[in-house]
């Protein structure tokens, strides 16, 4: 190689790596910030949600904000929905991410760092790892027994038979997957799979219900 065309190509590339870094310092500056700013403006928010479930019992006030920043679209629902949770949940880990049209049920939810929850999705009491990918048209639900009929025969909601699942880390849960049961690390849970029963750590699970087909390994 000519020795002037390798030393423009080094020159390009250094420049390339230097905008990089550049660029990368920004947006993490201005996440940061955006951030910080929206932790302010839904601190009030965050507040009425722990009035109602400390004074009045319930959890209506926080669903009804869950309801509501659920639909706020784009970047600024990112962060909307980032911070609310950041008040409003039992822990909520760094870099969350819920997409347009998601939420949660409840406040007793716990989050690891870098979980990513895709759009229309609906969780309830969970225990979330870090680094999980959760897709679009996920439903966690509370346990596999939701309801009972009381002895008039009308269906009620069975408290003492709901429980809380938990999803392991860096586990990815397909689109439009229910989830019913614990689904252990480093799992995958294919699209439309229905799981009733724990999944094993670094396995996946798909179909209805949901079966293992093996271990879940990383690409060659």
């Amino acid at each position: 190689m000519p020795g002037n065309t390798r030393a423009y190509l080094l020159g390009s590339n250094s420049s390339g790596i230097a905008l990089y870094r550049v660029t990368h310092t920004m947006r993490s500056v201005l996440k940061r910030i955006g951030n910080a700013v929206f932790l302010m403006l839904l601190c009030p928010a965050g507040v009425l949600a722990h009035f109602g479930r400390a004074v009045l019992g319930s959890e209506e006030v926080f669903l009804l904000h869950a309801h509501l920043f659920a639909i706020v679209p784009g970047q600024l629902g990112v962060f909307t929905r980032r911070a609310y949770y950041w008040w409003t949940l039992k822990a909520c880990g760094n870099d969350l991410v819920v997409g347009f049209g998601s939420f949660f049920t409840g406040s007793q939810v716990i989050l690891g760092d870098s979980v990513w929850i895709g759009q229309y999705s609906v969780l309830g009491n969970v225990v979330i790892g870090s680094r999980v990918l959760i897709s679009d048209h996920v439903s966690v639900l509370t346990g596999r027994y939701q309801h009972v009929r009381d002895r008039a025969g009308m269906l009620i909601v069975a408290h003492d038979r709901l429980i809380r699942v938990t999803i392991g880390r860096d586990t990815w849960i397909g689109a439009g997957a229910i989830i019913m049961a614990d689904v252990g690390e480093q799992c995958i849970v294919g699209a439309g799979a229905v799981v009733i029963e724990p999944v094993p750590a670094r396995s996946t699970a798909v179909g209805v219900p949901a079966r293992s087909t093996g271990e879940s390994r990383r690409p060659e």
